[in-house]
């Protein structure tokens, strides 16, 4: 940690965080990330122990993660954290992910709400994020977080129920949980071997131990491959969350 405002943690890559390809799987770096924000909320008193006293919990809304080079099992890799801005709903993090040359590798923009588990409303972020440094044109993305508006996708996998181990802390499925499903999705074929450049994530709306999922996909582009991916509740149709992978090999 180099100072309040910007949180700093080391990660070194185990057997557990890498794919069959050797490469840090989008959803072990996704945890770091998650560790990370955890660690920086804490620092602030703002962390899920300060929170849950008053009966609400950080959640993830809006992911855009850019990978450039993609780390393997044994490397040790650094994550900057910090706070970019807020409005009344979101709190918006940022993140670099650097080698051990200190050169970004990936980085990543995310939006949060603070959610009351009780009145199941979104509360007010201002409180929880006021007393951070705020650096709004540090990251190196500069496009923000959006909503993914496509709809109806052509191919469905097979229904399957949400699991004891899907389940987190906030008692309901954690959001890394939902980025495994999204890889799952696709066949092994179109993963492996391939290199992912660009990854998105909209999380709508929560699932729940014992729901029934469904994912549809669709590949929009071939050259540079492109697939959107869509996860929904099977009882309602109800959209939980909306997916963009980009390839680059």
């Amino acid at each position: 940690m180099k100072n309040i405002g910007i949180w700093e943690e080391e990660y070194k890559i185990k057997t557990f965080n890498v794919d069959l390809n050797n490469k840090l799987t989008i959803w072990s770096l996704c945890g770091f990330f998650q560790q990370s924000a955890t660690s920086h909320a804490a620092f602030f008193k703002a962390g899920y122990s300060n929170l849950i006293k008053e009966n609400k919990v950080w959640m993830l809304s809006r992911l855009k993660l850019k990978i450039f080079k993609q780390p393997e099992l044994d490397e040790t890799i650094k994550i900057n954290t910090w706070v970019n801005s807020f409005d009344r709903l979101f709190s918006y993090r940022d993140f670099h992910i650097l080698d051990k040359n200190n050169e970004i590798i990936s980085a990543a923009r995310t939006a949060w709400i603070v959610y009351d588990i009780n009145t199941k409303t979104v509360s007010n972020v201002e409180p929880f994020v006021n007393d951070y440094i705020k650096f709004i044109d540090k990251c190196i993305i500069n496009d923000k977080t959006e909503k993914l508006k496509f709809k109806e996708l052509k191919n469905e996998n097979k229904s399957f129920p949400v699991r004891f181990s899907d389940i987190d802390i906030n008692k309901h499925v954690n959001n890394i949980k939902y980025i495994q499903w999204i890889a799952d999705s696709l066949s092994s074929e179109m993963m492996t071997g391939k290199n992912i450049g660009l990854f998105e994530m909209n999380y709508i709306s929560q699932a729940r131990f014992g729901d029934e999922i469904i994912i549809s996909y669709e590949k929009i582009s071939e050259k540079p491959l492109i697939y959107y991916q869509i996860i929904k509740r099977k009882f309602d149709n109800k959209e939980l969350c909306k997916a963009k992978i980009v390839f680059t090999k």
